[in-house]
């Protein structure tokens, strides 16, 4: 098992492992409700778009299943982009959290995004979970995630 640019050799372990754990008849093939679960295992964030298109694929193969293979490119083709866009995240946040003190406040969610201090106050309140009057990482990357799905 060689590491990728973006999965570690325990990311790759961990696919096996959970192929293993969840394929409870030992038949090697993971049914569209074992995918499911697997994913929840895992612990990959799956859009509902996502999975309806691997669910299709495996639909137009005609079968209701997924082989190690198949489930093992799925897995590193969802941690991959789970990693490039966890990565991609952290950059924004970090070009808004001008004084790196893990926080964004309205005034530099303005200033980066070259937005009106009304419209970055919005985006905050949006984003400000325990209202302490700035944004985490944490509540950044919430906001975001549910945005896009």
């Amino acid at each position: 098992m060689a590491e990728t640019e973006y999965l570690t050799a325990d990311d790759l372990k961990r696919i096996k492992t959970t192929f293993r754990d969840i394929d409870g008849n030992g038949d090697g093939r993971l049914s569209k409700h074992e995918l499911k679960r697997a994913c929840k295992t895992m612990g990959v964030r799956v859009n509902t778009e996502h999975m309806a298109t691997m669910m299709k694929k495996m639909d137009e193969c005609g079968k209701d299943f997924l082989t190690f293979k198949e489930f093992d490119s799925f897995m590193r083709d969802l941690l991959e982009a789970q990693a490039v866009e966890d990565q991609y995240l952290k950059n924004v946040f970090a070009s808004m959290d001008e004084n790196g003190d893990g926080y964004a406040t309205s005034e530099e969610i303005a200033k980066a995004l070259n937005i009106p201090p009304e419209t970055a106050l919005e985006l905050l309140r949006d984003a400000d979970k325990n209202g302490d009057g700035k944004v985490s990482y944490k509540e950044f990357a919430e906001l975001y995630r549910n945005k896009v799905e």
